[in-house]
């Protein structure tokens, strides 16, 4: 929560030194807080979305390689070496 409140709180913190209106700074505040919580969710929204694409997979490969060390092994290096 803190982090989301450091941009509207700087912003007014800025207007406040450049405009005179406070109706002008609490409305650029409130603004700023509805287009952060609409990014906030939105991104929360497609990294929940992407998760189930992968772990399938994930879960897969690792019921293939359980008990066989050089292979999961292999699939650490695998994955690391994608990495790069």
């Amino acid at each position: 929560m803190s982090d989301g409140l450091t941009v509207p709180f700087a912003l007014a913190a800025g207007l406040s030194g450049a405009v005179d209106s406070t109706p002008i700074i609490v409305t650029a505040g409130l603004a700023e807080i509805a287009a952060g919580s609409i990014a906030m969710g939105l991104g929360g929204y497609l990294a929940a979305k992407s998760v189930p694409s992968t772990t399938p997979v994930s879960n897969a490969a690792s019921k293939r390689s359980a008990g066989n060390p050089e292979e999961e092994m292999e699939e650490v290096h695998r994955y690391f070496a994608d990495m790069d």
